[in-house]
């Protein structure tokens, strides 16, 4: 009866495998095929391979992670800006009046509508009390808190800003301004104080949007910290 021989192939390793599947593959051919039991160097060389798949496979576990916190702040960021704007185009109509005297007499509420008109009347427009949607006193009370002033049209806003220049000569102490998010009111404050600092040239406002100049005269609207940063780092 003849015998047929039997082929042995040698098996390749992936180039993906994994470490410690190899190790240990390598270990039991070994030990069957010489029948006898694994020697404290096998040990050592399992040891490790176990340890290098471990790692490996936590390392890529945090770049996934990585990824996706990456990927969850940009979206967040990204939100945070769409709701600004929305609470921005809510304020489009609004001023804030800062630097009139307030009443001590908490009994007795203030007629801030006519402030707003008497102020009006001193910067030669003419305002009633029909064009204001409401107005009231805002922030602590340590100091004379600004006025919150929101219009009706936005044209009336737009005449207060454009006639606030003559505020100095005409109402020494007073100050109208913009009502802007939490977010643009800090953003602004940075802006300024990189203005004094002479990192920038000016800064403004208009319609709620923050605008600066840089030292090569450019002109840019920011709506971040980061585009601030990234702009004033490029010069």
């Amino acid at each position: 009866m003849a015998t047929g021989t039997r082929s042995s192939t040698s098996m390749s390793e992936p180039q993906d495998s994994d470490p410690f599947e190899v190790a240990v593959q390598k270990l039991i051919t070994t030990n069957k095929a010489g029948k006898t039991p694994i020697t404290l160097e096998a040990m050592v060389l399992l040891l490790r391979a176990q340890g290098q798949s471990l790692k490996d496979s936590y390392e890529k576990r945090l770049a996934e992670k990585d990824s996706q916190i990456a990927d969850l702040t940009a979206r967040t960021r990204d939100l945070e800006l769409k709701c600004d704007r929305l609470d921005q185009f809510d304020r489009r109509n609004s001023i804030r009046i800062r630097g009139i005297p307030e009443s001590e007499d908490v009994s007795s509420p203030e007629d801030t509508d006519q402030m707003v008109i008497d102020l009006g009347t001193t910067l030669n427009l003419n305002i009633t009390s029909i064009d204001i949607a409401r107005s009231h006193r805002v922030g602590n009370r340590d100091r004379d808190r600004d006025i919150l002033v929101k219009f009706v049209k936005f044209e009336n806003k737009i005449k207060f800003m454009k006639a606030r220049m003559s505020l100095k000569a005409k109402k020494p102490g007073v100050y109208i301004n913009e009502d802007l998010t939490k977010h643009r009111v800090r953003l602004f404050a940075l802006a300024r104080r990189l203005k004094r600092e002479k990192v920038l040239l000016d800064t403004w406002t208009k319609t709620g949007a923050i605008f600066v100049k840089l030292q090569n005269g450019e002109i840019k609207q920011i709506v971040s910290d980061e585009m601030l940063h990234n702009l004033c780092d490029n010069l």
